[in-house]
């Protein structure tokens, strides 16, 4: 990730704002594009690490966030073996409390569904 330093006159602003937008169309729409399949993120949260250089921010693997949001990307992709699984473990964490009430209504729910 970059990060741009920006004069308090603006001296290099011009600059700055050519690289970031070369930036953005290099590299950024590309990963955007990635994460437009489902697929892709359900493969990316079960598979890849947690990267700064490429992804970060949804935990390592495994940790109760990357269980919460691997189950409910699957839930949402009706595959509800995995949901129920990777929902039951970041509920059994009890690290994510806030969450607990949506956990326990996304499991009731894959229970009435088979894959």
């Amino acid at each position: 990730m970059d990060v741009w330093y920006i004069d308090p006159a603006g001296k290099n602003l011009e600059i700055v704002i050519a690289d970031a937008k070369k930036a953005i169309l290099e590299t950024g729409l590309g990963w955007f594009s990635r994460f437009d399949d489902m697929k892709e993120v359900l493969r990316t949260l079960i598979e890849d690490p947690e990267s700064n250089e490429s992804t970060s921010g949804f935990g390592v693997n495994p940790s109760p966030i990357r269980h919460f949001m691997t189950g409910f990307i699957a839930h949402s992709m009706g595959k509800n073996d995995l949901a129920r699984e990777r929902i039951q473990k970041a509920l059994d964490s009890g690290c994510l409390k806030e969450f607990e009430p949506k956990m326990h209504a996304a499991l009731e729910a894959t229970e009435k569904q088979s894959d």
